[in-house]
C-alpha cells in the first residue's frame, strides 16, 4: 500500500511537470511579441512548441521511459540554453534582464527533478541503478550540448566539441547496456571516467585560450561525472 501511495504521488510529479511545460511553452512563443524576433528568440519559441508537445504527452502516456527520458533530457537542454542566453545575450550584451528567460529557467528547474524523481520510481531502480542512470542522464545532455555548438557557427573548435558528444552519447549507451547486463567491460568502464577527463582536460585549456560560457557548464558536468563513476566503482565494483 505505501509502495502504491508512493508511485501514486511520483505520478502526480509527472501531472505537475506536463502542465508546467504547457504553461512554458505558451510564454516561449508570447515572448516573441515582447523581446522581438531575433534568432535566438525565435530558437526559443522552436524549443517552446516542443515544451507544449511534450507537456501534452505527459498528461496522456503514462509510465513511459523513453517519453520521462525525453521530458528530463530536453528541459535540461532548453534550460542549460537559455541560462547560457541570458548571461551572454540579455545581460552581457543587452544590458537587461529577460524575465521570460528567468521564470522558464524556474520551469525547467521543477521540471527536470520531477521527472527524474518520476522516472526511477516507476522503474523501481535500487541505488546502484540510480547512479547509473544520473550519469547516463548527464552524458547525454552534455552530448546534446556539444552537438549543438555547430548551431553557432561551424569552426574547428565547434566541430571538436561536436565529436566529443557523439563519443559521450556512445559512453552513455554503452553504460546503459553494462547496467542492463551482468559482464563488465573493464575497457568501456575505464573509458567512462577516462573520456571526461581528458574532456575536461581540454574544455579548461580551451576556456582560456577562446572563452565560450558553454565550457563551463561542459566542466561542472564532466568533473560531477567522474565523480559518480569513481563512487560507484568504490562501491558497487571494486570488491569484486
Amino acid at each position: 500500500m505505501c509502495l502504491g501511495m508512493q508511485i501514486k504521488n511520483y505520478q502526480n510529479l509527472s501531472v505537475l511537470a506536463g502542465f508546467i511545460l504547457i504553461a512554458s511553452s505558451i510564454t516561449h512563443l508570447l515572448q516573441l511579441f515582447f523581446v522581438g524576433f531575433e534568432w535566438h528568440d525565435l530558437g526559443a519559441a522552436i524549443i517552446g512548441g516542443f515544451y507544449g508537445l511534450l507537456g501534452v504527452l505527459l498528461l496522456i502516456v503514462k509510465s513511459n521511459k523513453v517519453l520521462t527520458f525525453i521530458g528530463i533530457i530536453f528541459p535540461f537542454t532548453g534550460g542549460t540554453l537559455g541560462l547560457v542566453r541570458l548571461i551572454a545575450i540579455e545581460i552581457g550584451i543587452n544590458g537587461a534582464i529577460n524575465w521570460f528567460i528567468v521564470w522558464h529557467l524556474i520551469a525547467d528547474g521543477i521540471v527536470v527533478p520531477s521527472l527524474f524523481f518520476y522516472y526511477i520510481s516507476f522503474t523501481n531502480m535500487d541505488r546502484k541503478k540510480k547512479l547509473s542512470f544520473l550519469t547516463i542522464v548527464m552524458f547525454i545532455i552534455t552530448a546534446v550540448i556539444h552537438i549543438l555548438q555547430l548551431y553557432y557557427g561551424i569552426t574547428l573548435e565547434s566541430i571538436g566539441t561536436a565529436i566529443f558528444g557523439f563519443i559521450y552519447i556512445g559512453l552513455g549507451v554503452n553504460l546503459w547496456n553494462i547496467d542492463n547486463s551482468k559482464r563488465i567491460d573493464s575497457s568501456i568502464a575505464g573509458a567512462i571516467i577516462g573520456l571526461p577527463i581528458i574532456g575536461g582536460i581540454l574544455g579548461l585549456m580551451l576556456f582560456f585560450l577562446n572563452y565560450n560560457p558553454f565550457l563551463i557548464f561542459f566542466l561542472i558536468v564532466d568533473v560531477l561525472i567522474v565523480i559518480l563513476r569513481i563512487h560507484h566503482y568504490n562501491r558497487y565494483l571494486k570488491k569484486k
